[in-house]
């Protein structure tokens, strides 16, 4: 009895440290709702937006009355109030206007936010295409190689064409005479080697001729393009290859070297150049008949200066993966897959002290996210919205954008992002796109924020 009086107790002291605080924000000028506004605390680090009625509530853990909670918002002065002003209750906050003084005039800055970032469509990439090797050098973006496949449920197609918007089910011999009209699958990956002129916005074919793969990573250093990994087809097209061979690109007379030794053979490999070195991590090695894939956990690395090769160490998990080098430290992705129940995952490497830490799961959304990478944050884009990651206190900020393109390929260049190629899936059909767009991220500080939380 006396056990169970003190496993009470314990229970309803653990459930008195968490507090749930709920306010509104408004102006203080117009006494309008603000909406979008951030609410957080330091430490921890948890946060929430107040919603279009200005309402927000956030639940906190290990908080003391005296603690601070943090309100800000573009347009307005930051505010902090303390944690015992709430005392239980829903209370009324105003935030103040920023003021600017323009020839004797005070404009109040009360901006009004756009529901969706504002992108602009740059000129195609000149095939559709997906899971290339891409990397920026001297204002260009190449791309090498690539996935064109094409794929169909001609079934299902078919009962599409055939019962249309009335919904009717086809015969079966209705279907065999629309099945001829339905493209059927169409598999390859491509060889060839393209750049696009950030300053000029054009396109530019460099008349080589690479290997057939994709799913491969591409990295550049001095003027040098190196093209590692992936797979490639058999000449049938039916059955899927490692590819063993490393291809290095000379840009200043379009030369190709073939280097025959890779110990690290891999699909959709983390891969990053640090100094004069480029690091390889995990990706898949093998795809079973049942679909489920293996997955290295191996870390190598090629010294481009000596051209030797070392493996220096192992994951604490297995998969394919992203990775961004924001100056010592590896952020790295793994991807979703079968073996982690279809979440991705945020982990930390420190490339000088060699310790490995777990920021914990992605949002749903981003199953198969673009990304990319500023000195500050990192940029996630999937499934119509852009996730934009800052390093420093670990607040990840959504936002809505009408770019519903998986798989796609991100370059962050000069306070914009590049989104090239990807595909476009439902349930009937997988098929690559050309498309290329630009985010200025100017764009992000007039746009509303859907989701503030901390990982």
């Amino acid at each position: 009895m006396r056990f169970f009086a003190i496993l009470v107790f314990i229970f309803f002291c653990s459930l008195s440290s968490a507090q749930s605080i709920k306010g509104v924000i408004i102006s203080k000028d117009s006494k309008q709702p603000v909406e979008g506004a951030n609410v957080y605390t330091v430490e921890p680090k948890k946060g929430t937006v107040s919603d279009f009625r200005g309402k927000f509530s956030l639940v906190l853990d290990k908080l003391h009355g005296n603690d601070t909670i943090y309100l800000s918002h573009i347009g307005y002065h930051q505010k902090k109030i303390s944690l015992s002003a709430f005392d239980g209750k829903k209370i009324t906050i105003e935030l103040t206007p920023k003021v600017e003084e323009l020839d004797n005039v005070s404009v109040i800055k009360e901006k009004k936010l756009s529901p969706k970032i504002v992108f602009e469509r740059l000129p195609n990439i000149g095939a559709t295409i997906y899971a290339f090797g891409s990397a920026v050098i001297n204002d260009k973006i190449y791309i090498s190689g690539g996935d064109y496949s094409v794929e169909n449920d001609q079934f299902l197609k078919t009962f599409e064409l055939n019962a249309g918007f009335m919904n009717l089910e086809p015969t079966f011999q209705q279907i065999l005479q629309r099945s001829r009209y339905v493209a059927s699958n169409i598999k390859g990956y491509k060889d060839d080697l393209r750049a696009f002129d950030i300053k000029q916005k054009k396109w530019i074919n460099i008349p080589i001729d690479l290997r057939k793969r994709a799913y491969h990573t591409l990295l550049g250093y001095q003027n040098k393009l190196f093209i590692i990994g992936g797979k490639r087809l058999a000449a049938n097209e039916r059955y899927e290859y490692l590819e063993s061979k490393i291809e290095i690109v000379d840009l200043t007379d379009n030369s190709i070297a073939i280097d025959d030794t890779n110990p690290h053979q891999a699909v959709n490999p983390g891969a990053i150049l640090y100094k004069d070195r480029i690091i390889l991590l995990g990706g898949s090695t093998k795809i079973k008949s049942n679909g489920y894939k293996t997955y290295s956990d191996k870390i190598h690395s090629l010294n481009l200066t000596t051209g030797l090769w070392y493996e220096i160490g192992k994951m604490p998990f297995k998969g394919e993966m992203k990775v961004e080098r924001i100056k010592n430290v590896l952020y790295i992705i793994e991807k979703a897959s079968r073996t982690n129940n279809y979440k991705s995952y945020l982990h930390l490497f420190d490339l000088q002290t060699g310790k490995w830490s777990s920021k914990g799961e992605l949002p749903d959304e981003l199953i198969n996210p673009a990304i990319a990478s500023s000195d500050t944050h990192i940029y996630f884009l999937g499934n119509g919205n852009l996730y934009m990651y800052n390093i420093k206190n670990s607040i990840f900020r959504e936002y809505v954008i009408d770019l519903f393109i998986e798989g796609a390929t991100m370059h962050y260049f000069k306070d914009s992002l590049y989104v090239l190629g990807g595909y476009n899936e439902d349930a009937i059909s997988k098929e690559p796109t050309a498309e290329m767009f630009r985010i200025k991220l100017d764009q992000l500080s007039k746009t509303k924020i859907k989701l503030f939380v901390e990982l």
